[in-house]
């Protein structure tokens, strides 16, 4: 089981939200057999002041942050 933070400004998520989305869940279900309907994903927008990042990268930086932890049992 995952759940998965993605960090970025506010405007970028705005325009990446939905690819990203795709993204990661496919990742998850082909890499680790994730179920196709088990998704968990938190978008969080931040204001560019709450959001200090390296100068080498653009607006556009983004993180995401996977945490895995063993699934119920059935």
């Amino acid at each position: 089981m995952s759940q998965i933070k993605i960090y970025a400004l506010d405007e970028t998520i705005e325009l990446h939200r939905d690819n990203l989305s795709k993204a990661i869940h496919q990742a998850l279900v082909k890499e680790l057999k994730y179920p196709e309907e088990k998704r968990f994903q938190r978008f969080i927008p931040l204001e560019s002041k709450n959001f200090i990042y390296p100068a080498d990268r653009s607006a556009s930086y983004i993180i995401i942050e996977i945490s895995m932890f063993d699934g119920r049992t059935k």
